[in-house]
């Protein structure tokens, strides 16, 4: 009962239809992450994906985004 939230998964360079959150599981930063209300990103103890996140969190913070960071 209520309203329905639809789920949109993919992959590569075409944007998805919602515009809501962005869960990006990927090494890089898509193209469009702009477009998106909020960004989840999930750091895990890889080397390269430390690497990987590192680098991602310096873009947001020099974008102007707001950084939340949850220890999980």
């Amino acid at each position: 009962h209520g309203t329905a939230t639809a789920i949109e998964l993919g992959s590569g360079l075409q944007m998805p239809k919602h515009r809501d959150v962005l869960v990006n599981l990927a090494i890089q930063t898509p193209h469009y992450y702009q477009e998106f209300n909020r960004i989840i990103e999930f750091v895990i103890q890889d080397d390269q994906i430390l690497r990987a996140t590192r680098t991602h969190y310096k873009l947001y913070r020099q974008q102007g985004l707001k950084l939340q960071r949850h220890v999980l």
